[in-house]
């Protein structure tokens, strides 16, 4: 999975759901790095509905039993909403909802996973590892946005080869 073929899901993903309803014109997804955040990412996104937020992806290179080279990616959306200030109960609403959308999203990664493995999704989906999803409540990210967060985890099929074209003999 490259970062421009999860961008492009996860966009697509944003603007089909009701919750979220991704627009040029009303942005509410958003791949955002640390720095986009220290820097204000906030102010371009439509905060007052639910936004999808990609993180980029960590990683766990192991060999296996075979002898193989393996990179697991584990990566991330986030979906939040601005709540005002001592505004308890629709923090609460916006916290069960924004995990209700966490759970319809790894729901439909799931079918698209299957459909993916027919050739009728992309082909990075087969790589999604479906035993499970992590989902936790996401922290202030922004002046009074909550919502939750949920991880996925990726392996691509093929195995990590040294290049020689890469190294000084």
């Amino acid at each position: 999975m490259t970062l421009a073929e999860a961008d492009s899901y996860f966009s697509d993903i944003a603007s089909k759901m009701v919750d979220i309803a991704h627009t040029e014109a009303v942005p509410k997804y958003g791949h955002y790095h640390i720095e986009e955040v220290l820097t204000g990412l906030r102010e371009n996104l439509d905060m007052t509905g639910f936004c999808l937020l990609l993180e980029d992806p960590s990683g766990q290179i192991y060999k296996t039993a075979s002898e193989q080279v393996k990179d697991l990616q584990t990566a991330a959306i986030l979906i939040l909403k601005h709540v005002p200030l001592d505004d308890f109960a629709s923090e609460r609403i916006v916290l069960d909802r924004a995990l209700y959308l966490c759970k319809q999203v790894a729901a439909r990664m799931i079918k698209d996973q299957e459909l993916a493995i027919m050739g009728e999704k992309p082909r990075w989906l087969r790589g999604l590892q479906v035993q499970g999803f992590a989902y936790q409540k996401g922290t202030e990210l922004f002046d009074r946005c909550f919502g939750y967060r949920l991880e996925y985890q990726y392996m691509p099929n093929e195995s990590l080869v040294i290049n020689p074209a890469d190294w000084i003999s």
